[in-house]
């Protein structure tokens, strides 16, 4: 368990998204974080490290090949960011 959590129970969420059928090759990081409701402006930070300058919060990282999708363990937020529908 990453030390940076809170003392409480570990809910584990799976969950699937969408990309883009043209989305381009390549890894990209996928962030999360909680918007407004008329904006995708992160309103809050949430209490777990990892906050990013433009306030999302790195999970995972995902490398799309040949429209398939590999996940990686999470690790830190590079500068090869990219829009997806989570961000």
């Amino acid at each position: 368990m990453p030390k940076d959590l809170p003392p409480g129970p570990v809910n584990e969420v799976a969950d699937n998204i969408s990309l883009p059928a043209d989305l381009p090759p390549g890894e990209y990081t996928l962030s999360v974080a909680v918007v407004g409701a008329t904006t995708e402006e992160p309103v809050i930070k949430l209490g777990i490290a990892g906050r990013s300058q433009d306030g999302w919060y790195a999970l995972s990282k995902l490398t799309v090949i040949l429209n398939t999708i590999l996940n990686h363990p999470a690790s830190t937020q590079t500068n090869n960011e990219q829009s997806s529908a989570m961000k």
